[in-house]
């Protein structure tokens, strides 16, 4: 049972900080969605590599939501070229305790016009979302050799 609800904890948490960050910008039209690099809607949080190694690298998410094909074994290459690539665009962090407390403290509701997070109390939480020029990274485009 141990493993189990170690596992669950872990894939709940990992799709919570894939998703969920003051900078990230959700988008209620699909196509609206569209015009943005899936790159960018995505958080790369950083953790220790033996537990990268342990979940199979899944925290290198922003490679996976561009090009979800990508196996496994080489999302961590794939990830740090994406990074490269991006000139410092993608949300990415150290994962801490701390930091994980930040998200969870100011990332509750998403109002999807002003496109920032807010409290309970309707508080925002997050800066306005700077206007991004068209993404260097495209969907059709990959790291090389993946």
């Amino acid at each position: 049972m141990i493993p189990f609800f170690v596992w669950n904890v872990y894939s709940g948490a990992s799709i919570y900080l894939h998703h969920t960050h003051p900078k990230t910008v959700w988008y209620k039209d699909e196509e609206e969605w569209r015009q943005v690099s899936k790159a960018h809607t995505s958080v790369h949080a950083v953790f220790p590599p033996i537990v990268q190694r342990l979940f199979h690298f899944i925290q290198e998410h922003s490679i996976h939501h561009l090009r979800p094909g990508v196996p496994l074994y080489h999302l961590s290459e794939a990830q740090t070229q994406l990074e490269e690539m991006d000139n410092g665009q993608m949300i990415v962090y150290r994962w801490s305790l701390a930091y994980h407390g930040n998200i969870n403290r100011r990332c509750k509701l998403f109002d999807f016009e002003a496109k920032r997070w807010m409290d309970f109390d309707g508080n925002y939480t997050s800066p306005a979302p700077k206007k991004r020029a068209v993404a260097p990274v495209s969907d059709g485009a990959a790291p090389a050799g993946v």
